[in-house]
């Protein structure tokens, strides 16, 4: 039986394992497509990964274990290897909105 409610996942891409594409200056972006879920298939949807770290804020409503509060705020430029790009996106056609990082670093 499907659940209804919606459901997000985080997905972590780094560009770095991108190495056959080419890429220019920050502030550009790079499409490419991916197997973003488990299925061994690249995925259809074409997403970005923009590389400017200006400004960027992501605020993700994770719960905190046993709480009914949620974790503070991601702030993305004050910690260079996190992720410098976050895009939502059903990459995987389930139905559910998935969330598409994309960093420029090394972990």
């Amino acid at each position: 039986m499907r659940n209804d409610r919606p459901t997000l996942r985080i997905i972590h891409i780094p560009i770095l394992i991108l190495s056959s594409m080419s890429a220019s200056a920050f502030g550009q972006t790079l499409e490419f497509a991916e197997d973003f879920s488990t299925s061994n298939f690249r995925d259809s949807a074409l997403t970005t990964a923009n590389w400017s770290i200006a400004e960027s804020v992501v605020k993700l409503a994770t719960p905190i274990p046993r709480s009914a509060t949620f974790a503070p705020p991601i702030n993305l430029d004050e910690d260079p290897r996190l992720s410098a790009a976050a895009r939502f996106a059903d990459v995987d056609g389930d139905g559910f909105l998935d969330i598409l990082l994309g960093s420029s670093g090394d972990f």
